[in-house]
């Protein structure tokens, strides 16, 4: 895809590739995104230069009773995005990995870091710079319940103000650890065209979230 956009001085090559493929039991399925171009859109400033490469990809072994996958993706980050290029960008969040990381922490901290001038840089709970594993299972004892298991683990691409903040740079890899996730949902089918889902979940935060700094840097 080409796209042109006067009022953002936007010229952007958009290039999207998706690959699936069922071998008896086993499935893959995988997406990968790079875009590349100029636009003002994001921060409303002078055109910046705009390389986005991202994915994700998918491993499963499904069964009628159960199914098992392995997911992992990358969703690049930017350590300075009011630099002169842009390299970051979060995936679409109806793209949901986990309850809680992405879907609520890491919203709410984008929103509040960058605010309302810079909403082009909120995550809106999508993944965002970072890369992840998060392996899941499904387990369906009947035809009308299903229950589901899943581990999400993360940690930041790049640091930023979202993670740490400009004028503290982590010390070492671990910093950047977002920590892991545990989620868990039951669902029941009844009357042919309804159904009842529960989910929950537990975050433990890592060090890119939760060291000892700056309380307007700490505090989600």
């Amino acid at each position: 895809v080409h796209r042109i956009q006067k009022n953002t001085q936007s010229k952007v090559w958009v290039v999207d590739g998706h690959a699936k493929l069922r071998l008896g039991d086993f499935g893959f399925e995988s997406e990968a995104v790079w875009i590349k171009g100029t636009s003002a859109a994001i921060t409303g400033e002078n055109p910046k230069d705009i390389d986005i490469l991202g994915g994700v990809g998918r491993l499963g072994y499904y069964q009628k009773a159960y199914d098992i996958e392995f997911e992992s993706g990358y969703a690049p980050g930017d350590k300075d995005p009011t630099d002169l290029s842009f390299s970051g960008y979060p995936f679409h969040a109806d793209f949901n990995v986990g309850l809680i990381l992405y879907n609520e922490v890491l919203a709410a901290r984008t929103a509040r870091v960058w605010g309302q001038e810079l909403r082009g840089l909120w995550s809106n709970g999508g993944v965002y710079n970072s890369f992840y594993l998060n392996p899941k299972m499904r387990w369906r004892p009947s035809d009308k319940m299903t229950l589901f298991l899943g581990f999400l683990w993360a940690r930041a691409d790049e640091d930023n103000g979202a993670i740490w903040g400009e004028n503290l740079p982590p010390s070492n890899a671990s910093d950047l650890d977002l920590g892991y996730e545990v989620d868990a949902a039951v669902r029941y089918d009844f009357a042919g065209k309804a159904h009842f889902k529960l989910a929950a979940g537990v975050l433990v935060p890592g060090r890119g979230l939760w060291k000892d700094v700056a309380p307007e840097v700490k505090d989600l």
